[in-house]
């Protein structure tokens, strides 16, 4: 916004755009919620709208408020971009943009083996293995049925090559895995080992 401008009494500057929070990536909120804000040059400050575009390239902006939700995401990537507009019609040159990919498709278990009987309190697991769209971010073994959390304690990047066990008996383990959107694997049927 220059002097002669000023003068003049000419706003033909566009207004700054900044996405301040958005969904993770991935992320498997399939109904996220987005801030934003912008800044203009115009003193004193004038008021800004904004206008958004998701997934389609810039091809149709519409009129958008701070927070933003954006319900009913399909699986796979998408983009958000998002301009403001001040008093005088002007827009940012430059929309702030955001990409992510909504991922709700848990990971599936495909094998789990382990040795039986096992010798010691440390059970030998031969075999762990699980499949993901996006990749497999952990792996985790357990004594319950019951699907963990994404953010339980003993999640492992790779397989676990033993389970610990407390005692000897018959133990019924369980195999879990997770992806990176927190999307945990569903039941996969135990293995009752005698240690």
């Amino acid at each position: 916004y220059s002097l002669s401008d000023a003068i003049a009494g000419i706003d033909a500057t566009g207004p700054q755009t900044t996405i301040d929070t958005y969904p993770l990536n991935p992320s498997n909120d399939a109904s996220p919620d987005f801030t934003f804000s912008g800044t203009d040059d115009v003193t004193p400050p004038a008021s800004l709208t904004f206008e958004c575009d998701l997934d389609t390239g810039g091809l149709n902006f519409i009129a958008c408020t701070s927070p933003q939700n954006f319900p009913g995401l399909g699986e796979g990537s998408h983009t958000l971009q998002v301009h403001a507009v001040d008093q005088a019609g002007n827009s940012d040159p430059t929309p702030a943009t955001y990409t992510w990919v909504m991922d709700t498709i848990a990971p599936e278990v495909a094998v789990f083996g382990a040795l039986n009987p096992a010798t010691t309190l440390n059970i030998c697991i031969v075999a762990l293995s699980a499949s993901d769209a996006n990749g497999v971010t952990g792996y985790l073994i357990t004594e319950s049925a019951t699907p963990p959390s994404a953010d339980a304690a003993g999640w492992s990047a790779t397989p676990p090559a033993t389970y610990a066990v407390a005692s000897e008996g018959v133990h019924t383990i369980y195999p879990w895995a997770k992806d990176a959107a927190g999307n945990v694997s569903a039941f996969f049927a135990g293995l009752s080992i005698t240690v």
